[in-house]
């Protein structure tokens, strides 16, 4: 809910390759963390539908549910290497780093297997991946304002982020 799936879309309508929209795996162990793409498809509400996409279905509007549309995507299905992680939340349009135990928390919090957990705690597994992730990828916290207004600021951001100097390829 806080625009996950809304930003992916605004970066693929942007030109870029959408690589997952729910779930990335990423394996641990090599030279740098891999992840390996979802599906090529996105699950949107109907304003994000209308905002983004300019041959977006007029009636989507109406409808108070999520839909899911496919994109078509570049992607050959390779593994590709993990260059920064994103927390999103609700805030004045920014992005920070996020660095030891705040990443990690971050990380463990947003990580799908923690639906899995109960109330045992993490397994130590899951913990130790987690912490080799926040060791070899950057994290940031991206902060945007509540809408759809700012989504192509929120593009620029996330790309000039990544890029560093705004020179290299995203």
């Amino acid at each position: 809910g806080f625009g996950k799936s809304t930003t992916a879309a605004a970066l693929h309508e942007s030109g870029y390759t959408l690589f997952t929209d729910d779930i990335l795996s990423v394996r641990l162990g090599g030279p740098a963390p891999e992840a390996f793409p979802g599906f090529s498809q996105l699950k949107l509400w109907p304003s994000a539908v209308q905002a983004i996409f300019p041959d977006g279905d007029d009636e989507a509007g109406r409808s108070e549910v999520k839909q899911t549309r496919r994109v078509a995507s570049a992607y050959t299905g390779d593994p590709l290497p993990v260059g920064a992680i994103f927390v999103i939340g609700v805030g004045d349009l920014g992005v920070e780093p996020v660095a030891g135990q705040v990443a990690l928390l971050e990380i463990l919090r947003n990580s799908y297997a923690s639906r899995f957990v109960g109330t045992e705690g993490t397994p130590p597994a899951h913990f130790d991946r987690c912490v080799q992730l926040v060791k070899n990828v950057p994290v940031y916290r991206l902060t945007r304002m509540p809408g759809l207004s700012s989504l192509p600021d929120i593009v620029d951001l996330v790309v000039t982020t990544v890029r560093g100097d705004g020179r290299e390829s995203a």
